[in-house]
């Protein structure tokens, strides 16, 4: 519909316009009077020999420009009588700007087939006029309707009539940001030649058509966006938003397009930035609130649910692991927001996100996350922190402790450190608790005195050690502990490189030597106990367990205090150490409830072993279901028939 209405306004002044300028090239004046009788002649523009018509090659060659006088139908006469031509005529003169052009003084009369003189021809120099400007005749008694040349005469009119055409030919097509640039090259190029503002489709195309594709691209965003937004307040889906987003981009693109006009000195200029300028402040306003309700809404999902569900015990596992991920040492100036790629090192875990197609909620959640950390420096509200502690005691891992830490980590130095001690606790997951550990000595002044350069080289062989390039993570190690002095940290991290490398003696060396310089280091100790139990020195092993929970009272010390004595058949003591010290630390560790099945397995006590695989069933039944199976069969297997 706007399509039609527009060629119908384009053709319409297309039309008037080719019709002023037909009628512009002539213009009447009453040149002499005799009493009440007034008597008229016709100015037209003409070729020098007095000819209509002329082209505009013949014109540009010109270095002067002329005009015919002719009596017209009030004449007294069809010719000019001596007279008329020496007296009348030389009054009339030529005016632009209100100032008088000189003519070439002699006036050529052009006699006809029978001798009369029915014309003359004024003449005036090209350099002495403004060949855009109207040209206005003034006689001793009238002053004649302004003149102007056709457009085809001006030197540049088939450069930008072309343009002007290509423009309106957008208008068209509905391409108002292609339209809208097209007529600003026209504007532009006026503003350095005032010759084009002259042009009779100047001030539409300057105006109403700029204006018309100002409107027009705005009213079509505007409906668009109105649309998008209704589906978004329906079902507030991450797509609706992503297309709300784009639309109020396109809206300040144009803006941005529009806004030299809007600052040129045109009538309405003024108006359309007012508008735009409300428009775009109520697009930025529902931008955010739409973005904030999403947020709210998708957040739910932490601030609701709880770990009977998979995807939330997954997601919040996921974002512990993601969150207590430290690869290097560092000063801690406060929360770092979370790094996706991190998720790489737990492909299980990955691998269900993918499987469960839960992968893009989970990415959302840690952008939504990542978000509030740069805005509030925290990683969860309240909300979700009260729904973190309403089921603090399902959880498979402390992770309100670990939460309640780092969003203290900015605000409270002695907090963060007492959430830390406190998820290291009960954690259950070595690599946590490694991770948890390496914040805690990053933040506890544990490498004060180390030079910059030192602690760079310090995480340049962490960094190796997460690449597993073992032999030049060994050579920065080796160095690093003949440098570092009395920090440990070097010194496990060159045991960790060496028992990698498989050999694991020179390993229990290294992590003796990090335990005498810090003896509250975890890490060390669990590499050491895994090397005397693989080596089947539990024996030796069990006092040094036990000298690690005089220091650290720690659930996976207990733990390995359990899966020793089991190795030492000492069965009861084993049970023991599950039910009254590991269960009670943390009774959802699915794990233990395996290890205490063995133990009355080994006592054959069907029943409580059953019980115990059950149990380890319930608290995860999304535990690796190929371990349960195999429990409970070798079971059946070994009652008596």
């Amino acid at each position: 519909m706007f399509q039609n209405t527009l060629k119908i306004i384009i053709f319409s002044i297309l039309f008037m316009l080719i019709d002023v300028q037909l009628s512009s090239q002539s213009t009447d004046i009453v040149f002499k009077t005799k009493g009440v009788r007034q008597f008229q002649v016709s100015i037209a523009f003409t070729s020098k020999d007095g000819v209509d018509g002329v082209t505009a090659d013949e014109f540009f060659d010109y270095d002067r420009v002329y005009f015919t006088i002719r009596p017209n139908a009030f004449s007294e006469r069809e010719y000019f009588k001596e007279g008329d031509i020496q007296d009348d005529l030389q009054t009339i003169r030529l005016t632009q700007n209100n100032q008088t052009i000189t003519r070439e003084p002699n006036i050529r009369p052009i006699p006809n087939a029978e001798g009369k003189v029915d014309q003359v021809v004024f003449t005036y120099l090209k350099r002495d006029v403004w060949l855009y400007k109207p040209f206005v005749f003034m006689s001793t008694f009238d002053t004649a309707a302004p003149m102007t040349l056709d457009d085809a005469y001006f030197k540049y009119f088939n450069t930008w009539q072309p343009v002007f055409t290509k423009g309106s030919n957008y208008c068209d097509e509905k391409k108002y940001l292609e339209a809208y640039t097209t007529f600003m090259t026209i504007v532009k190029e006026a503003n350095k030649n005032e010759e084009i503002k002259y042009y009779s489709f100047y001030k539409y195309a300057s105006e109403t058509l700029i204006e018309t594709a100002i409107e027009q691209y705005n009213d079509s965003l505007v409906r668009s966006l109105e649309r998008t937004n209704n589906r978004f307040s329906r079902n507030f889906d991450e797509k609706s938003l992503r297309q709300c987003d784009s639309l109020i981009a396109k809206l300040k693109d144009g803006y941005n397009t529009f806004l030299p006009y809007m600052h040129m000195d045109f009538p309405n200029s003024p108006i359309y930035l007012a508008k735009y300028d409300k428009l775009i402040n109520e697009a930025d306003s529902l931008a955010t609130y739409n973005h904030q309700l999403f947020k709210n809404k998708k957040m739910l999902f932490l601030e609701t649910e709880n770990y009977n569900k998979y995807n939330f015990r997954l997601f919040v596992d996921l974002i512990a692991k993601l969150v207590t991920d430290l690869g290097s040492i560092k000063q801690l100036n406060g929360l770092d927001t979370l790094n996706l790629k991190v998720v790489d090192k737990f492909l299980k875990q990955k691998e269900e996100l993918i499987q469960m197609e839960w992968k893009k909620d989970f990415d959302l959640l840690v952008t939504l996350i990542n978000k509030d950390i740069k805005e509030t420096g925290k990683l969860f509200g309240d909300s979700a922190m009260a729904n973190f502690q309403r089921q603090s005691a399902w959880q498979p891992q402390p992770y309100h402790a670990i939460f309640l830490a780092f969003n203290e980590l900015e605000r409270n130095q002695m907090l963060f450190k007492s959430y830390l001690n406190e998820a290291i606790k009960y954690c259950t997951d070595p690599i946590m608790i490694s991770n948890l550990e390496m914040w805690f000595l990053s933040y506890n002044a544990t490498f004060e005195g180390l030079s910059k350069e030192t602690i760079n080289k310090i995480n340049d062989g962490i960094k190796l050690v997460s690449e597993k390039n073992w032999d030049e993570a060994a050579i920065v190690f080796d160095i690093l502990t003949k440098q570092a002095g009395n920090i440990a940290v070097p010194w496990y991290y060159s045991g960790l490189v060496l028992y990698e490398k498989g050999e694991p003696f020179p390993a229990e060396m290294k992590f003796d030597v990090a335990l005498e310089r810090y003896p509250r280091y975890i890490a060390p100790r669990l590499h050491n106990f895994e090397l005397l139990y693989n080596s089947g020195r539990f024996e030796e092993l069990l006092p040094k367990i036990n000298e690690a929970l005089a220091i650290n009272d720690l659930w996976l010390f207990h733990f390995w205090s359990a899966k020793t004595l089991m190795a030492l058949t000492k069965y009861d003591e084993a049970i023991e150490v599950l039910n009254n010290t590991c269960i009670k630390i943390n009774p959802y560790e699915e794990m233990q409830y395996y290890l205490l099945g063995d133990a009355w397995l080994a006592k054959k006590n069907y029943a409580e072993a059953e019980k115990a695989y059950k149990k380890s069933n319930e608290v995860n039944p999304y535990f690796d279901t190929k371990i349960f199976n195999e429990k409970m069969k070798f079971l059946l297997e070994s009652k008596p028939k």
